[in-house]
């Protein structure tokens, strides 16, 4: 069954930005770490240039082969420098080389030209070292998704601290460019947007919009979009009834996909009739698909022109599309929000409400797109809505590629996250609540929390004990993965909703916060005796699981195997005790954890 086109509308203004001229390239050179492996050069920013001539020390430059180059670019030599050239390319930009030689340069100096003409020349410049450039297959140490997600919700998650990635980049999951909002933004502005145009919304639709719908006749849904906004941001869509519509000149049909488009009805309410309404400005749906850089911006039709006549055809009126002038703004007094869904019908298509996601929302009420370099990992929120044509058991992707368009991370198939049937639409959205969490976490564990959190500022308003919980790792519509809060005292703590969010009282759960700490007597391992090793649980008088590894079998043995789960034995002294013998010389290294499952949200979904 195919699935209707869904947008969303919203009035729009843009401004055409002003170049003085261009600017010297900005330049950075590294050499990995890894001796013999990678140097490069980086553009962050500047002007455009075709020609790079880079000099290093005769024994590094001879071995130098091109790696990775703009399109069109190739090297050549000139004495001891590289010479690098190709069409004229504009930052951010990066010239990726290999060095054939084990040493590497201490000085390098370089020339950044276009069109013959020198733009910046540096000699003497002492590399930065940076990582050996790697591209990871998993999401450990990087981000942590949801255990579950349904086709069509947003979801946020957060790289975790030291993930090895490079500041402004995108994570894609499975095609569709993340958004990278500011921790402050999602718990201050996105709020007030997301409850402010929510209401103006509802307000909109319930005055404007029949119970029915609006039916258009004539064309696409994608091509009647911008005029059913018009007509219900206008007043009119009450009047009207079926409406038959042609296009009469401007672009072809637009790219089914989302919208976020600007309405400015110049109509007199007073007049109270279709017919009177002379202008608005509209976007069309987006276009294209999701790939690298897409999502940014928006399709715009420039001079599109629908002829739309009343039944009967006694009264015809021409709807012109214009290019907007500045940027949206969802304060602007005269911004009408209008959220509509498109179904499908014989010959037309018919519009009925829909509830626009927040993320949407903030897309719509930003001054600007922000450039991809401003990205930082750190103290960032990456949202994401998670494609519609997903099939309930299908795997997630995520990938990240930096402003310079390589890939650092490339997971094909996402283990730990379940794709669960839609959510059911219509109807007032759930009320926040807690139904249960990982009941046992040590140190820096995440703590799962599984439930319905159905806004931002639900997921947000959540405390551990006494404390806020701070920002989710990770959230969906059904569960929210949060940091085990720095100091939380041994024992169990309460997980709570704030009512000002909409949780209810009676809606929490309960974790216990562990430790467990290991006793040995290692001089009788050294005799090569055996000896009790204690691993003691403090925190909870219950009885859990703990994994034991032996990670120097050649030294030790334990008895029940190199590597077990054994119960601990509960009460005041918690306790799980297993015999260890000393069967060789040197250290030996044993580690222990506990073995409980870290995410009670179904067993389907618990993290591997």
């Amino acid at each position: 069954m195919r699935r209707p086109l869904v947008f969303l509308i919203l009035s729009l203004s843009a401004a055409v930005p002003l170049f003085a001229g261009d600017p010297v390239p900005d330049v950075d050179v590294t050499v990995e770490q890894v001796p013999g492996k990678g140097f490069t050069i980086e553009f962050p920013a500047g002007g455009a240039f075709d020609e790079v001539r880079v000099r290093l020390p005769r024994g590094i430059a001879k071995d130098v082969t091109p790696g990775r180059l703009p399109s069109g670019w190739a090297l050549s030599r000139d004495g001891r420098d590289l010479v690098l050239k190709g069409p004229e390319v504009a930052p951010p930009a990066r010239l990726r080389m290999t060095l054939g030689s084990e040493d590497r340069p201490r000085e390098v100096g370089y020339e950044v030209l276009r069109g013959g003409a020198s733009l910046v020349r540096r000699d003497g410049v002492a590399p930065r070292t940076a990582p050996r450039y790697e591209v990871r297959n998993s999401l450990q140490g990087i981000v942590y998704l949801p255990p579950d997600v349904a086709p069509g919700e947003t979801i946020t998650f957060r790289a975790q601290e030291d993930a090895p990635l490079p500041p402004g980049g995108r994570f894609v999951l499975s095609g569709v460019v993340a958004e990278p909002i500011p921790e402050e933004d999602l718990a201050g502005t996105v709020l007030a947007i997301v409850n402010t145009t929510r209401s103006n919304i509802k307000k909109t639709m319930s005055a404007a919009l029949p119970p029915e719908g609006l039916t258009l006749r004539g064309g696409t849904c994608g091509d009647l979009a911008p005029l059913a906004a018009a007509l219900v941001a206008g007043g009119n869509a009450r009047h009207t009834g079926p409406v038959a519509a042609s296009r009469e000149a401007g672009d072809a049909a637009a790219t089914a996909g989302w919208a976020v488009a600007s309405l400015r009805s110049r109509h007199d309410p007073a007049m109270g009739a279709i017919r009177n309404l002379k202008f608005f400005l509209a976007a069309a749906p987006l276009a294209g698909g999701q790939g690298e850089g897409a999502g940014d911006g928006l399709s715009i039709k420039e001079k599109g022109i629908w002829r739309m006549a009343a039944p009967g055809g006694k009264s015809t009126v021409v709807v012109a599309v214009g290019k907007p002038d500045k940027p949206p703004s969802l304060s602007d007094p005269q911004t009408v929000p209008v959220a509509l869904r498109g179904e499908t019908i014989e010959g037309g298509c018919r519009f009925v409400p829909r509830d626009p996601s927040w993320l949407e929302l903030y897309r719509a009420a930003r001054e600007a797109p922000p450039p991809a370099s401003s990205n930082s990992l750190s103290g960032t929120v990456h949202a994401v809505e998670v494609p519609e044509w997903l099939a309930p058991g299908a795997a997630l992707s995520l990938t990240f590629i930096d402003r310079y368009g390589e890939v650092w991370l490339d997971v094909p198939a996402v283990e730990g996250t379940a794709v669960k049937p839609p959510r059911p639409e219509g109807g007032e959205a759930a009320q926040p609540c807690i139904r249960t969490a990982t009941r046992y976490v040590q140190g820096a564990d995440l703590v799962c929390v599984c439930g319905s959190f159905p806004t931002p500022e639900s997921s947000l308003a959540l405390r551990i004990g006494d404390r806020p919980a701070g920002t989710p790792v990770s959230a969906s519509f059904s569960a929210v993965r949060l940091q085990t809060p720095r100091g939380l005292p041994l024992g169990n703590h309460r997980i709570a909703g704030s009512p000002d969010a909409g949780f209810s009282p009676s809606c929490q759960a309960e974790v216990s916060h562990v430790l467990i700490r290991g006793e040995i007597d290692s001089q009788r391992l050294l005799r090569g005796e055996s000896t009790p090793m204690r691993l003691i649980v403090q925190g909870t008088a219950d009885r859990v699981p703990v994994r034991v590894r032996n990670l120097t079998p050649g030294i030790i043995t334990i008895e029940g195997g190199e590597e077990q789960v054994a119960e601990s034995s509960g009460g005041a002294e918690n306790v799980v005790t297993r015999q260890v013998r000393g069967t060789g010389r040197g250290s030996f290294n044993v580690e222990w954890s506990l073995a409980s499952p870290p995410c009670p949200c179904g067993e389907e979904t618990a993290e591997r």
